[in-house]
């Protein structure tokens, strides 16, 4: 394989990476607005319970002809699973999005040293050409997601255990709460494990990290 043929081999890994990379960044916020959405609808279950169940039917009807009559609450069980399964879809996809940047940016080092120009369309440009509006929205990624979707969690599975009758069904939210929260506690630790962390933090996680092992 000659230099040309490197050459090409590399920009050709390179713009699939970079395809690959867009078409996740995609997916993440679809899949952003799904969580918004469910989110929502858990606590306009809380508020209009009535009018939530008959819009969530409706629904139903319309997208698969298939008429429901589920109770309150298997519906709200439903929407915690669909809750979990999204929340889990969206923290793989970032995290993809967080190490595909690195890696485009490894690329572009290999090409920028081929063509002795630099390179830096993508990985390394990444959080250059708007500093602030990215520190913004990396802000929003990493911090404030992770912590309110925490927040409304406690608030909501909280709120069935003082207001709704204590059956399986809040058992199993419960179950799946636990499961959201420690997904987001773990997408906040890979994110920031590059960071000066406390000391129980860095116990904690280096212990997970020998589990998966």
């Amino acid at each position: 394989m000659d230099e040309k043929e490197k050459f090409d081999f590399v920009y050709d890994n390179y713009k699939e990476s970079f395809k690959l990379c867009k078409e996740a960044q995609i997916d993440r916020n679809k899949f952003f607005f799904i969580i918004v959405v469910l989110t929502a609808f858990l606590f306009l279950m809380t508020i209009y319970p009535t009018e939530t169940i008959a819009t969530f039917q409706s629904f139903i009807k319309t997208k698969m002809n298939i008429e429901v009559k589920f109770n309150f609450f298997v519906i709200q069980s439903i929407i915690w699973f669909l809750l979990l399964y999204y929340t889990m879809q969206y923290y793989q996809k970032n995290i993809y999005v967080e190490r595909q940047y690195g890696y485009l940016a490894d690329i572009e080092d290999v090409l920028s040293t081929k063509i002795h120009r630099t390179l830096n369309r993508e990985g390394k440009n990444y959080l250059k050409s708007y500093p602030l509006y990215s520190d913004f929205i990396d802000w929003i990624y990493k911090f404030g997601f992770p912590l309110i979707s925490i927040t409304l969690i406690v608030v909501k599975i909280s709120n069935e255990w003082i207001y709704q009758n204590h059956n399986l069904g809040i058992i199993f939210d419960s179950i799946i709460a636990l499961f959201i929260i420690i997904l987001t506690i773990l997408y906040m630790l890979f994110l920031h494990q590059n960071f000066k962390l406390s000391i129980w933090v860095n116990m904690i996680y280096g212990k997970f990290k020998n589990i998966k092992k």
